[in-house]
């Protein structure tokens, strides 16, 4: 599935129109230290960097939190991890 976006939301590039590709949800499996499967539900976000949905015991469970998290980026329902970050003093 293919996206366009318009010119004012990173759309065109030098004139060119740029249409940018939305990829699904995957799960990168991981070996636990004591031997078991842990499975990383991964995302693309608007930039295109991945991301990770967070990671579970089941294959199962990281493909839902992957399509949970694709959708709430296909419903603007996206914050900026960064913004959350607090400065500590001593």
């Amino acid at each position: 599935m293919q996206i366009r976006r318009d010119a004012t939301s990173h759309g065109e590039l030098c004139g060119q129109k740029i249409f940018w590709a939305r990829a699904m949800g995957w799960v990168k499996p991981r070996a636990a230290n004591d031997g078991s499967m842990r499975y990383t539900g991964m995302y693309r976000d608007l930039r295109g960097r991945e991301r990770s949905a967070g990671t579970f015991a089941s294959k199962r469970a990281a493909e839902r939190a992957a399509q949970r998290a694709e959708a709430a980026i296909a419903a603007g329902r996206v914050a900026d991890p960064r913004r959350g970050r607090q400065l500590l003093r001593d």
